[in-house]
């Protein structure tokens, strides 16, 4: 029998994108906005989530700190570990 893991997943911040809110979207608060030119980088947590996140976002963004957005990540794109050990999954 196997033991059921825990697991992370890790994405880069390119790899999430920003979508009209849907049932399988992600919740993402911000808590800061940073504006880099042509691309801005949105730094905030996922729904329940305890680690901290970036997004890349626009440059022209108007988002702020405090908005709520809907983001999907690109699956794949997807990077899983185990969150006991750390190790990255492959497969």
């Amino acid at each position: 029998m196997t033991s059921a893991k825990t697991l992370r997943f890790g994405v880069r911040p390119e790899h999430l994108r920003l979508v009209e809110a849907e049932d399988h979207a992600l919740g993402f608060t911000l808590q800061s906005v940073e504006h880099l030119g042509a691309d801005a980088y949105g730094y905030g947590r996922i729904d329940g989530a305890e680690q901290l996140m970036t997004i890349r976002l626009a440059g022209t963004t108007k988002a702020q700190r405090g908005d709520r957005l809907a983001v999907l990540p690109d699956p794949a794109h997807l990077h899983f570990f185990d969150a006991e050990s750390g190790l990255r999954l492959t497969g």
